[in-house]
């Protein structure tokens, strides 16, 4: 009877706080939210959650230190290869290709009356009228000023080189993916100012978990499912991680888009877009049970207490919460194994919410 009393009280304590839908007045102001929905995952599958990613993406630096002076484009800018990023503080290597023009000049001059000497004395030395130790400090005074200029010359072109990094220019045409770098910071040699990604070629990055990996090899297709467009893709693996040490324990994989279907929609496939990637499972994989699974971002489930939960949007665009009770992690997806059904629409928690609260999505 205790352990009754207990259970029951439990079940008071839970529907009062994933039930209660506090009264709200009517003037309030519904809140903006976007939203998903549970994935049905069946016995036969995996089902991972990804990016849109660039098969070609550039972190372009410096190769030496300096100011930035300006930066020309903004994220989400288009460019063109050999387009002017950035520019950077050039005022010592000025300084410093000022002299080596100097010095290369000047020995241009001296090296011309060397030369006139070397060939005056050589003359002389055919003639027997000066001795050759005479001619052979003449000619040693010219093949100086002959190295010395080829050191002046190569100068100038490591400070021309110098200077040529100063202004940052994009490797090939592509969309601006961030910048990371404010005008009047200091650039070092090897810190990232700016990645460019080429959105020629698109490819999926996803994880899965270790009891999975070795379901899926290089060359195993796929379903992609791009949420942005509504639209499922044929896709296939091209990568495959062979560690998960820098990855909590998820293998990483990398699979490209295989059907013509991806160029109609290419202009509107942007990286960074979530998928989900759906693996069918060969026969002698098949997991035991014969039951279907949700699964939810986890990025969506909030802990209290001890408690996970989740914001549903009621029929009357409220946000109520529910709790449920979570299986076993796949990738950074979670499994629902109580507490919401197939068709409930799960908010995404960009902001704070609270039990009851208007919203309104899309």
């Amino acid at each position: 009877m205790k352990n009754l009393v207990i259970s029951m009280s439990l079940i008071i304590l839970l529907g009062s706080c994933g039930g209660t839908n506090k009264k709200k007045s009517n003037n309030e102001e519904a809140t903006n939210v976007k939203y998903v929905v549970p994935l049905i995952e069946r016995n036969n599958e995996i089902i991972s959650s990804g990016q849109l990613q660039s098969k070609e993406i550039a972190n372009i630096g410096t190769r030496i230190m300096g100011y930035i002076q300006n930066i020309d484009v903004q994220k989400g800018d288009s460019v063109q290869k050999g387009q002017l990023l950035i520019s950077i503080s050039d005022y010592d290597l000025q300084a410093k290709l000022s002299q080596a023009n100097s010095m290369a000049d000047e020995t241009r001059e001296v090296l011309k009356i060397a030369k006139k000497d070397n060939e005056r004395y050589l003359n002389m030395l055919n003639n027997n009228t000066v001795s050759q130790k005479e001619f052979e400090n003449v000619n040693l005074h010219y093949k100086s000023m002959q190295s010395r200029l080829r050191v002046a010359e190569q100068r100038q072109k490591e400070v021309l080189s110098n200077m040529s990094y100063t202004r940052i220019r994009a490797p090939f045409s592509g969309i601006v993916n961030s910048v990371v770098a404010n005008e009047g910071m200091l650039a070092n040699p090897g810190q990232t100012l700016i990645v460019i990604e080429k959105l020629d070629a698109m490819v999926v990055q996803t994880q899965i978990s270790e009891s999975n990996i070795n379901s899926v090899a290089l060359g195993t297709e796929a379903k992609i499912y791009v949420d942005a467009v509504d639209k499922y893709f044929e896709g296939v693996v091209i990568e495959k991680s062979r560690s998960s040490v820098s990855t909590g324990g998820q293998y990483k994989l990398t699979l490209s888009f295989k059907d013509l279907e991806f160029n109609k929609f290419k202009s509107k496939l942007l990286s960074g877009m979530h998928v989900n990637v759906i693996f069918s499972l060969p026969k002698n994989k098949l997991r035991n049970n014969n039951n279907t699974s949700l699964l939810l971002p986890s990025q969506v489930i909030l802990h209290k207490g001890g408690l996970d939960g989740v914001f549903v949007i009621s029929g009357n665009n409220q946000a109520i919460l529910k709790w449920v009770r979570l299986g076993r992690m796949q990738g950074d997806m979670v499994e629902i194994l109580s507490g919401v059904s197939a068709d409930d629409k799960i908010i995404i928690p960009s902001i704070r919410l609270s039990n009851g609260m208007k919203v309104n999505y899309n």
